[in-house]
C-alpha cells in the first residue's frame, strides 16, 4: 500500500513553511469526512457523475497534502463510478473511510510532534 501520509513532500510542497503545512492539514482533516460522506451519498443514489466529480475533488486534496494510500483510493472511486461500477465504488468508499482515519491518525502525530 502507498504512504498515508508523506511529511517531507507535503513540506516540500508547501516550500518548507510548517505552519502553512498546519493550516492546510487541519482544513483538510476537517474537510474530508464531509466530502467522502458526499461520495458514499452519491453511490447511495447512481449518481455516478457527482460521484466521480466528488471522487476526483478528494483525489486533489488528497494530493495536494501528499496522502497517497488516500488520494490512490480516491483514484480507484473515480474510475469505477466513470465506469459505471456503483457497488465496487461503494466499497471503494468504505476503503476511502477506513484509510482516512489512519491517515488523520498518522497528520495527528506529526501535528503534535511540531
Amino acid at each position: 500500500m502507498a504512504t498515508l501520509f508523506d511529511k517531507d513532500a507535503f513540506l516540500e510542497r508547501m516550500l518548507g513553511d510548517w505552519e502553512l503545512c498546519l493550516e492546510i492539514m487541519d482544513d483538510f482533516l476537517s474537510d474530508i469526512p464531509e466530502q467522502i460522506r458526499f461520495a458514499r451519498s452519491a453511490a447511495a443514489a447512481a449518481d455516478l457523475e457527482a460521484l466521480e466529480r466528488q471522487a476526483h475533488s478528494i483525489k486533489g486534496a488528497c494530493a495536494n497534502v501528499a496522502a497517497e494510500a488516500l488520494r490512490t483510493i480516491a483514484h480507484e472511486t473515480e474510475k469505477l463510478a466513470k465506469s459505471g461500477r456503483v457497488e465496487q465504488s461503494e466499497e471503494k468508499i468504505s476503503d476511502l473511510e477506513e484509510v482516512f482515519e489512519r491517515t488523520r491518525a498518522e497528520m495527528v502525530a506529526c501535528h503534535k510532534a511540531s
